[in-house]
């Protein structure tokens, strides 16, 4: 909230996707309830809108409008209600479609974290082939029932590739970590794929401590 109160500009992205009247009334209400601030409508996939927001960054002049007293305990409060999980693994076997694999990771951790009722803040999976020139395959999804997105693709079979996942969710860091492991385990055997996680942490962030904050006197 303290992010939006300060921000000179708020942008309302993947207009794409979401129906008129939705972005219609998020306008509204973020001009009602932020009224310094100019708002852009735009569409990173399409490039929709870009060029106006691009146009007031470079116009602007590089001056801090508002500076916010910051309860960093109520700051930390809401912070820990987010669960952070991330993991390396590398998977191997027989060539498979990596796009669609990783799809399916995605959409079974979805579907698992759903069952649980743990709520997915950000969930980003890719997978890079073991051969660089090849493309690479990426995942998002914005919430535990909303539809993944994958913005990028391999689009062919590969034999063995790196997968990472970022996970951020309202939920127990312990249990996203159960429940993306046996997600990860579960997709590779359906695949007939080896997996071997090289790197996996979970955790939920500590309290923040600011080295320094600047702030102007008028």
């Amino acid at each position: 909230m303290k992010q939006l109160e300060e921000a000179d500009a708020l942008i309302i992205n993947k207009v794409d996707a979401i129906e008129p009247s939705r972005v219609a009334a998020l306008r509204t209400a973020l001009a009602s309830r932020f009224p310094r601030a100019a708002i852009f409508e735009v569409s990173a996939r399409t490039g929709a809108g870009l060029e106006a927001w691009f146009d007031h960054v470079t116009a602007a002049d590089d001056r801090d409008t508002a500076n916010l007293e910051i309860d960093y305990d109520e700051y930390a409060d809401g912070e820990a209600r987010l669960g952070w999980l991330n993991c390396t693994a590398h998977v191997s076997g027989p060539p498979f479609d990596g796009d669609r694999w990783l799809l399916s990771l995605v959409t079974a951790i979805q579907a698992r974290l759903r069952a649980r009722d743990i709520e997915i803040a950000h969930l980003k999976a890719t997978l890079s082939p073991d051969d660089e020139g090849t493309f690479l395959s990426v995942v998002n999804a914005v919430s535990s029932d909303a539809a993944p997105v994958q913005p990028f693709s391999i689009e062919g079979a590969i034999g063995a590739g790196e997968v990472i996942i970022n996970l951020r969710a309202e939920g127990d860091p312990k249990v996203l970590d159960e429940e993306t492991s046996a997600a990860l385990a579960a997709a590779a055997g359906h695949a007939g794929l080896q997996v071997a996680v090289q790197h996996a942490e979970h955790f939920r962030p500590g309290r923040p401590v600011p080295t320094h904050r600047v702030v102007f006197n008028r």
